[in-house]
């Protein structure tokens, strides 16, 4: 790995990792969330399968702070993928475009400001690109260690994020429509791979059947139809779509731009491997792709790891020789960007003041676990309703707590409701509306009582709130203490 790489790995992990340990005072909503999918170990959760909760687990039992640990998982992952995309980059081209194709990643917004927020999005970064990685030199190279590490990042990227699986249609691509890639189907090497995938999905498979594949509601409750015209659903918002992840990967492009110039980029006398090709644009276009046919809204963080390989495949088409000059001065453009980004990212935090990172969820976890205290004598063993709230709750404590997501026995299936009738649970929600429904399904749960809460950032400025919450004491659900 070359010098210049590892020192942009180490200043780009410590400006992410640091910077909101100090600007931001709340942990973003999705990596609580793992951490509370994570207390059970199913082989699913409501919204996602399996990897991504446990991986946070495990963090966390290592770094037992929550923000630390989600902060540093969430750079592990955007590391490990720099170095991938860089070996595959370097298989495939000299290394002066390897190190630029792999720095002006960090013009892409979802390697840098959005990668703190550690979730599905942000561990599919290095998953797939060490599977592409092996794919490649499984493919070249046919030996088996190579199908069978192809296969496990397979498995473990459709367990991460189910659209991960467009990059698997990328992989396929390239086998069925080239000569070498068609070869392979009779040697066992690629089949190797395909029941490793298979054997790690199996038991996630099994989980979905158990629970009446319920993830799929929120599936495609996320991509719900667009309300506009069939072009609007069926062109505007694919457009749209793309156009967002232009937008993700603007400073990326300016860098690109920078070094090589416009014309270089129009001309493109150099040719670009159609491997690359398939596996670096077409996952993004076949998911665009399914938006076109199905008239689905995509939310524009599902594009999170389909940009990674975009530096690559711009640099390997522009037919300027990349000189060590161009090195120098992109390492420069580079270094700027991650301070404009750093920046941003502090002046942000400092004067903005926004409901989750401006919110103290230690503090709140404290206050309300207090509140359970002295109205029942004991440590509160279960906290239920509003995913934000109960999360933080949840997780900042010496104990993690359970959490019946929405008071929604189905929501989350994997909660022992004996002991939570046994127990009892700590009821949040964010508006005495959404309390009622849970009342609704709980009806020995009394009226909410409002609970003053203020946002503020480093700054010290504020807003003010009020969330509601409720105890079910454990013989008002018919349970024994």
């Amino acid at each position: 790995m070359p010098r210049i790489l590892c020192i942009f790995f180490v200043c780009h992990a410590f400006i992410w990792i640091v910077l909101p340990l100090v600007f931001r005072v709340g942990v973003p909503m999705d990596a609580l969330e793992t951490l509370v999918w994570g207390t059970s170990w199913e082989w699913g959760t409501n919204k996602h399968p399996f990897l991504s909760a446990w991986v946070a687990d495990v963090f966390f039992t290592v770094l037992p702070n929550p923000a630390v640990a989600l902060y540093v998982l969430s750079q592990v992952c955007v590391i490990t993928a720099f170095v991938f995309i860089y070996k595959l980059a370097r298989c495939l081209t000299d290394e002066k475009r390897a190190i630029l194709s792999t720095m002006f990643l960090e013009g892409t917004i979802y390697y840098t400001v959005c990668s703190i927020e550690y979730n599905v999005n942000v561990l599919s970064l290095p998953l797939v690109a060490a599977g592409t990685y092996f794919f490649y030199k499984a493919l070249f190279f046919n030996r088996l260690k190579f199908w069978i590490l192809t296969g496990i990042f397979a498995g473990l990227m459709v367990m991460t994020k189910y659209t991960n699986g467009f990059f698997l249609l990328g992989w396929a691509s390239y086998l069925i429509l080239t000569k070498k890639g068609r070869t392979y189907f009779k040697t066992s090497g690629l089949w190797v791979a395909g029941i490793i995938s298979f054997l790690i999905v199996i038991p996630h498979a099994f989980w979905l059947v158990r629970h009446d594949f319920y993830v799929f509601n929120y599936l495609f409750s996320r991509a719900a139809t667009a309300e506009t015209s069939f072009w609007g659903r069926h062109l505007i918002e694919p457009i749209r779509f793309l156009t967002a992840q232009i937008a993700a990967a603007g400073i990326t492009l300016l860098l690109i731009v920078l070094t090589v110039g416009v014309r270089s980029l129009m001309r493109r006398k150099r040719d670009v491997p159609m491997f690359l090709g398939c596996v670096g644009l077409l996952p993004l276009l076949y998911f665009a792709g399914v938006g076109v046919i199905l008239g689905n809204t995509f939310r524009s963080m599902w594009g999170f790891p389909f940009l990674g390989y975009l530096p690559l495949i711009l640099l390997m088409g522009s037919p300027v020789r990349i000189v060590q000059r161009h090195v120098r001065r992109s390492i420069r453009k580079t270094l700027w960007t991650m301070g404009i980004l750093a920046m941003a990212f502090i002046l942000g935090n400092i004067f903005h003041v926004s409901k989750k990172a401006s919110f103290d969820g230690e503090m709140f976890a404290q206050q309300l676990r207090q509140i359970w205290i002295e109205q029942t004598g004991e440590e509160p063993v279960f906290v239920g309703g509003d995913i934000w709230y109960a999360s933080n709750i949840a997780v900042w404590g010496e104990e993690r707590l359970p959490v019946l997501i929405d008071m929604d026995p189905q929501t989350a299936p994997w909660i022992d409701m004996a002991a939570v009738h046994r127990k009892g649970v700590l009821v949040v929600a964010s508006d005495p509306d959404v309390f009622e429904t849970y009342r609704i399904r709980w009806p020995k749960l009394k009226e909410a009582t409002p609970y003053p809460i203020t946002f503020e950032n480093k700054w010290g400025q504020r807003k003010n709130s009020v969330i509601y919450y409720g105890i079910l004491r454990p013989e008002e659900i018919g349970g024994d203490k």
